[in-house]
């Protein structure tokens, strides 16, 4: 029934509980590809180390996260593929779950559930803008995601391999993003079934810790992000189906506050007026008025609140250490 993807690169301190939680499935029908990206740690080792038939270990030179798990879903010789990270680990009822949306929704090719967010000091968030359990059904993932953070993680959803024919794979070209580039693919070529029954859990590092970066212009370019790019042409282009528009226009916007937001938080009001200014409706009104309000403080004040915030956030999540150095603009 499944093939169960993992990229490996450099996890092993996870890898193990990961794969024990793929074993401990109440579904059983599946098979295992964990694709090593060059790993130099012994990451390889411990899944060798299992020695169940049903997991496999690819190795590769490193390429990239979407490089090996393009690999793994070439392989996959079942009819389905499940995504899951080697940092991440299953519910043991997530395969089963699956297994009832492939059934109660047969015009589906993509099927996903929600998700915990575990933080270093233990704290479990689910997600604020998903579908609230027992909720199951079709998913919009535009207008869901543009409520919050994407409903769909690389580690809670599964797609009908054939589908890989129409939409392609995971752009390999793209250091960041490539994920919920992918998703907006599939949303467009098909209908998402979705589980509100959190069945994943997604252990993250730091907040935002993919923008740790050196410099303001680097963190620019993570907000100016695939997704955005790609369904911002489209629209332009009228290559968005009829009944996706108005929804793919709020996920639009929603990404370009979320960037307005994050290059505010770095310092860098130039960054946050450029993509204020591609902001053409009032759909979120609230948030245009205050974002445009915090964009003419006196920076002194800004900097103030924001520090006042970034050590209240970190202390809520459990980070310790510094924050990250962030190279500041004139805001």
């Amino acid at each position: 029934m499944f093939s169960v993807v993992i990229p490996l690169y450099n996890k092993e301190k996870t890898i193990a509980r990961t794969l024990h939680s793929i074993l401990a499935q109440t579904y059983q029908d599946f098979e295992v590809f964990v694709v090593d990206d060059g790993s130099e740690d012994r990451g390889p080792d411990i899944v060798k180390s299992f020695g169940d038939h049903r997991v496999h270990l690819i190795s590769q030179s490193n390429a990239g996260e979407s490089s090996a798990r393009n690999l793994g879903i070439n392989r996959a010789s079942r009819p389905y593929v499940a995504l899951l990270d080697a940092d991440d680990e299953w519910r043991p009822e997530y395969l089963a779950r699956i297994c009832r949306l492939i059934e109660d929704f047969p015009a589906a090719e993509v099927y996903a559930t929600a998700y915990y967010m575990a933080w270093p000091n233990g704290q479990i968030e689910s997600l604020s803008n998903a579908p609230r359990s027992p909720w199951r059904g079709y998913l919009n993932y535009f207008r869901s995601s543009s409520r919050g953070a994407s409903v769909i993680h690389s580690s809670a959803i599964t797609i009908k391999k054939s589908i890989t024919t129409r939409t392609g794979l995971f752009s390999e070209s793209l250091k960041i993003g490539a994920d919920v580039e992918f998703w907006c693919r599939l949303q467009l070529a098909a209908q998402i079934a979705y589980d509100a029954t959190p069945s994943t859990i997604y252990y993250l590092c730091a907040p935002s810790s993919h923008l740790a970066a050196s410099s303001a212009q680097s963190i620019e370019n993570v907000c100016d992000g695939p997704n955005l790019r790609l369904i911002q042409g489209l629209l332009r282009k009228g290559n968005i189906p009829e009944h996706l528009v108005e929804d793919a226009e709020c996920y639009v916007e929603s990404l370009l506050y979320n960037a307005v937001r994050i290059m505010i938080y770095n310092r860098n009001g130039a960054g946050a007026r450029r993509f204020y200014s591609q902001i053409r409706s009032n759909k979120f009104i609230k948030s245009r008025l205050f974002y445009g309000f915090l964009l003419m403080l006196p920076k002194s004040l800004l900097d103030s609140a924001l520090t006042f915030w970034s050590r209240r956030n970190r202390r809520r999540h459990g980070i310790t250490g510094p924050p990250p150095v962030i190279t500041s603009s004139n805001a």
